[in-house]
């Protein structure tokens, strides 16, 4: 898988646990690592194959100051969660988010949390032998597509089955 890399984005912010973390300005510095598929836009030399490193830093910095985290961790998972969610083409994000200023009492270059988050893709297997059987799996199917960052990509068709085992029932 190639990657796409954003180092060391630097920013200062008020992101702590602590009173002086809300209220001091500190330095943090952002990584993130995309794990896409890079071939197409490269033979092709077209950016509509690709993810632009620019509107991802743009989205980093917009995320960064949206609000003020308690966490560095907190900072790392919505960062990862907008690029999951706004580019599709890639698959896998590593997020790292440095704290250098972080208020320990001992001599250090920083703190840091680094977390890796990937798409997932499932298959499913429904079946209903209750009522109108297509118009259930038909709203299955829709109900499963308005789940927060999910989405239904492909359906196979329908079949019609007996049950299994020795039970009376209609097919399913």
């Amino acid at each position: 898988m190639d990657k796409i890399h954003i180092e060391n984005l630097e920013f200062i912010g008020n992101h702590g646990v602590f009173p002086e973390e809300k209220f001091l300005q500190q330095k943090f510095i952002v990584s993130v690592q995309m794990e896409t598929c890079t071939r197409k836009a490269g033979v092709g030399d077209d950016l509509n194959y690709s993810t632009h490193y620019g509107f991802v830093s743009e989205d980093i910095e917009r995320v960064f100051f949206s609000k003020s985290f308690d966490l560095i961790e907190a900072l790392a998972e919505a960062i990862a969660k907008e690029i999951l969610i706004k580019y599709n083409l890639i698959k896998t994000v590593k997020v790292t988010v440095k704290k250098p200023w972080a208020p320990i009492k001992k001599h250090f270059d920083f703190v840091a949390v680094e977390i890796t988050r990937s798409r997932n893709k499932a298959y499913l297997s429904i079946g209903t032998n209750i009522g109108n059987l297509k118009e259930n799996l038909e709203n299955a199917i829709e109900l499963i597509n308005k789940l927060e960052h999910t989405s239904v990509t492909k359906v196979s068709s329908l079949l019609e089955t007996e049950p299994f085992g020795d039970v009376i029932q209609d097919n399913f």
